[in-house]
C-alpha cells in the first residue's frame, strides 16, 4: 500500500492506519482492497485525482489534504463494484472541513472562475476609482448625479466591506419611474467597471417572470447555474415580484445566506445540470453558492417590494438602494439634445452625408414628455424618424438633409423633396377614418373613441403633476359569429398603440388549443407563453367560454388562474378581450372570483340587418374591385336578411355569397370586356 506521512512529516504510518484515524467518525468506508484491485486503481488515480481537486480550491496548497484524497477516491473506485455511483459528497465535505480546505458545491467546469476574477484594489485607490468610474457613467447618464454616485458606491462597496468568494459579492437594488433611465444607469456603471474593476465583465440577465409557475423551478435551477456557475461577473435580476413563491424563496435564501440548498439533485453532464436519477452520485450537486456575483436588481418599485416578497430580514441585507428620479426641465432638454446627437451620427452613417436637426425639433420632443412614461414619451418620435430616414436612405445616398419640426416630423432634403412623418395625430385619424368605414357597430365606436379621450385626458393630468390611475381596458366582445368581433379588435390594438396606452399595438389571436396543454403541467406555461408573446399589444381570446367546461375541467381552470394572474402582472402593457356568445360568457366569468372584476366593460355586437348585409356585400365586391349591378341589390338584400335569420353567420354570410357570385361570373364572362369583368350581375348569385 501507499506510504503517508504523518502530520509532522516524519513519521511513516501505512495508509490503513491514517485512514482509521480520519474515518473513525462512523464515516463507514471500507478500505481494504486486493492487490489486484489497487494495481487498477493506481492506473486510473492520478486521472480521477485532478477531478477530485477541482472540487477544493485550496487542496493544492495542502499536501496532506491532496494525498488523503487520492486515498479515498481509490477505495471510492472499489465501492462501484456495489454501487456505479457512490456518493461521497457529505465525506469529501467532512474531510475539507477537517483539513481547513475550502470546497465547491459543483464539481467539474461550472466550478472554474478564474476567468471572472474581480480585480483587487487597495484602500488608497478606491475613492480615486470610484471618481473616475462617476465621472465615466455621468457622460450618458444625464440629471442621476445622486443615482450615479450610489450605484458606485455598491459597486465599491466590496473592496471597503469584504466578502467570501463563495457569498455573494453584493446586492444592488435599483429603482425609479418607467422612462426614468434606471437601465441605462445600470448599463453605463457595468461598462465604466469593466477595465477598472475586472476585464471582460460578463452579464447575466435573469427575467423572474419567466419562472411564474411552481413548475418552472427546473428552467431556474439551470439558468441560476449558468448565472452563478459561467463566466459572468454580474447578474441583473427584473421583474423579482413575478416570479414563484417557492423560486422567489431559493433567491431570497441566496442574498440572506449567501446560498442556498436545491429541492432536487442534479448532476453536471456536458455544461448542463439534470435531475439524478440515482440516490447515490459521487458528483450529485444539492446547493448553489454565489461565488463572488454582483446581483444587481431593477424595478418600478420601492425597497418596500423586497419586504413583500422576500420579507424583511432579506430585504434589511441589501446595503445600497439606488433610486432614479423623474427630470426636472434643464436634464430633461439635455436628455433630449444627446438623443438626437446619438440619431444625427446614426443618420450620417447612413446616408453619408451631413444631417442637421432644426433647433424646433428638441422643443417638440420635450413637449411630449410626461412623468408617467418618462423618456419613452418620445422615444417613439425618434424611432419614428430613424425609420423613414433608412427606408429612404438608399436612393438619397449622399444627398444633405435636415430634421426639422412645424407641427409634425418631417425629413427635407436639400435641393430635393420633402417627407413627412405621420404623427401620432395622423395614425389616429387614419384609424379612425378605418373604423367609421366600418358597417353598423355604432355603439361600439362611441365605446373606442371614449377609450381615446379617457388615455388622453390621463396623459394631461399627469403632465399637470395630478394623479391619473391606470382604468382596467380589458373587455368582453360578446356576439353570433361574423359580427365584426375580430375586427374591431384588431383596431383597437392600432388605436391603443396610437394613443400611447399600448406599446406594440398588434393583436394575438387564440382559442382554447392555444391556451390549454396537453398533459399535467403544461398549461400554465403554455398561457405564460401566449401571454408574452402578446404583450405591448392586445391578446383576443374567441371562444373563450370554451375554456371552462365545468369544475372537473382541471386543465382549462389552470388556463383560466394563469390567465388572471398574467393580467395582474402586466396590467400596464397587455390589453385582454374574450370574445363569444353572451350566455356562454355569463357562465364562463364564474369559473374564477377574480374574473368579472377584471372585465368591467361588455360590448355587445348585434346581428346585422338586411340593410346593413347589404352594405357589407357592396364593400367587398368593391374591394376585390367588383360592382354589384343595380338589379341586385333589392333581391340581394332580401336573401341575405332572410338567410341570416337561420345562419346567424352575418358578415361571413355576405362574404360567402359575394365570393360564390365572383367564381360563377367568371366562368360567364371570360374573355370579356373590362366592364363585364368587373360586373356581378343578377345571374351571378344564387339567391334560391
Amino acid at each position: 500500500g501507499y506510504i503517508l506521512m504523518a502530520k509532522d512529516k516524519n513519521t511513516p504510518i501505512s495508509k490503513e492506519e491514517l485512514m482509521k484515524q480520519v474515518l473513525g467518525k462512523n464515516r463507514g468506508m471500507n478500505i481494504h482492497t486486493s492487490s489486484s484491485e489497487l494495481e487498477r486503481l493506481r492506473e486510473n488515480s492520478e486521472k480521477i485525482s485532478q477531478k477530485i481537486r477541482a472540487d477544493f480550491s485550496e487542496v493544492s496548497s495542502n499536501k496532506e489534504a491532496t494525498e488523503l484524497l487520492d486515498t479515498l477516491l481509490e477505495n471510492q473506485r472499489t465501492m462501484q463494484e456495489i454501487s456505479e455511483e457512490v456518493d461521497i459528497s457529505d465525506l469529501k465535505a467532512q474531510i475539507a472541513k477537517d483539513f481547513g480546505v475550502a470546497s465547491n458545491p459543483v464539481s467539474e467546469q461550472g466550478s472554474d472562475l478564474s476567468s471572472c476574477k474581480w480585480n483587487e484594489i487597495l484602500p488608497i485607490d478606491i475613492k480615486r476609482v470610484s471618481e473616475d468610474m462617476q465621472r465615466a457613467v455621468e457622460q450618458d447618464v444625464i440629471g442621476q448625479s445622486g443615482a450615479v454616485a450610489d450605484i458606485i458606491e455598491g459597486f465599491m462597496r466590496p473592496y471597503t466591506r469584504g466578502n467570501g468568494s463563495s457569498a455573494l459579492r453584493g446586492v444592488i437594488y435599483v429603482y425609479g419611474a418607467r422612462g426614468s433611465g434606471r437601465h441605462l444607469l445600470v448599463e453605463k456603471a457595468i461598462e465604466a467597471a469593466n477595465g477598472r474593476l475586472a476585464s471582460g465583465i460578463g452579464v447575466f440577465r435573469l427575467d423572474m417572470a419567466d419562472y411564474q409557475e411552481n413548475s418552472s423551478e427546473g428552467v431556474f435551477v439551470q439558468d441560476v447555474f449558468s448565472a452563478l456557475y459561467g463566466e459572468s461577473h454580474i447578474i441583473v435580476v427584473e421583474n423579482f415580484e413575478r416570479a414563484h413563491i417557492n423560486i422567489n424563496g431559493m433567491l431570497g435564501e441566496l442574498i440572506k445566506k449567501g446560498f442556498f440548498k436545491l429541492n432536487k439533485r442534479y448532476v453536471q453532464k456536458n455544461g448542463l445540470l439534470q435531475e439524478s436519477e440515482k440516490t447515490l452520485s459521487r458528483s450529485h450537486i444539492s446547493e448553489f453558492h454565489g461565488n463572488d456575483k454582483l446581483l444587481i436588481f431593477i424595478s418600478e418599485k420601492k425597497k418596500q417590494a423586497l419586504i413583500d416578497v422576500y420579507g424583511r430580514d432579506v430585504a434589511e441585507s441589501v446595503l445600497d438602494i439606488v433610486a432614479t428620479t423623474a427630470f426636472d426641465e434643464q436634464s430633461l432638454r439635455a436628455v433630449a439634445e444627446k438623443l438626437l446627437s446619438d440619431m444625427k451620427v446614426s443618420l450620417e452613417s447612413v446616408s453619408r452625408a451631413k444631417v442637421k436637426i432644426a433647433d424646433g425639433v428638441c422643443d417638440a420632443l420635450v413637449d411630449m414628455y410626461d412623468s408617467f412614461n418618462g423618456v419613452h414619451s418620445f422615444i417613439g418620435a425618434l424611432s419614428a424618424i430613424k425609420t423613414k430616414f433608412f427606408d429612404n436612405s438608399v436612393a438619397r445616398i449622399g444627398q444633405d438633409s435636415e430634421i426639422l419640426y412645424d407641427g409634425v416630423f418631417a425629413i427635407q432634403y436639400v435641393g430635393g423633396d420633402r417627407i413627412d412623418i405621420v404623427s401620432s395625430a395622423g395614425e389616429i385619424d387614419a384609424i379612425k377614418a378605418e373604423i367609421s368605414e366600418i358597417v353598423g357597430l355604432d355603439e361600439v365606436k362611441e365605446y373606442l373613441y371614449s377609450l381615446e379621450n379617457l388615455v388622453k385626458a390621463g396623459a394631461v393630468r399627469r403632465r399637470m403633476g395630478l394623479k391619473s390611475d391606470a382604468v382596467t381596458r380589458h373587455m368582453i366582445f360578446t356576439g353570433n359569429p361574423g359580427t365584426g368581433k375580430t375586427t374591431i379588435a384588431r383596431l383597437v390594438a392600432k388605436l391603443m398603440k396610437a394613443i400611447g396606452a399600448l406599446e406594440q399595438g398588434h393583436l394575438v389571436e387564440v382559442t382554447r388549443a392555444d391556451l390549454v396543454g396537453r398533459y399535467v403541467g403544461h398549461t400554465a406555461p403554455l398561457t405564460m407563453n401566449v401571454i408574452k408573446s402578446a404583450l405591448g399589444g392586445v391578446l383576443f381570446i374567441d371562444e373563450a367560454y370554451s375554456l371552462y367546461r365545468g369544475r372537473d375541467d382541471s386543465f382549462g381552470l389552470e388556463a383560466i388562474d394563469a390567465l388572471v394572474k398574467g393580467m395582474e402582472d402586466n396590467r400596464d402593457n397587455l390589453m385582454v378581450i374574450l370574445a363569444g356568445y353572451s350566455d356562454e360568457m355569463e357562465v364562463f366569468l364564474t369559473s374564477n372570483s377574480g374574473l368579472r372584476s377584471r372585465f368591467p366593460k361588455s360590448v355587445h355586437f348585434d346581428d346585422y340587418s338586411e340593410e346593413e348585409l347589404l352594405k357589407i356585400a357592396i364593400s367587398i365586391a368593391r374591394h376585390k374591385d367588383y360592382i354589384i349591378d343595380g338589379a341586385v341589390l333589392e333581391p340581394l338584400k332580401k336573401f341575405l336578411g332572410a338567410k341570416n335569420k337561420d345562419e346567424r353567420s352575418n358578415g361571413r354570410l355576405a362574404r360567402n355569397v359575394v365570393e360564390a357570385a365572383i367564381i360563377k361570373q367568371s366562368g360567364r364572362v371570360f374573355g370579356g370586356d373590362e366592364a363585364a369583368m368587373k360586373t356581378l350581375v343578377l345571374e351571378d348569385f344564387d339567391l334560391q
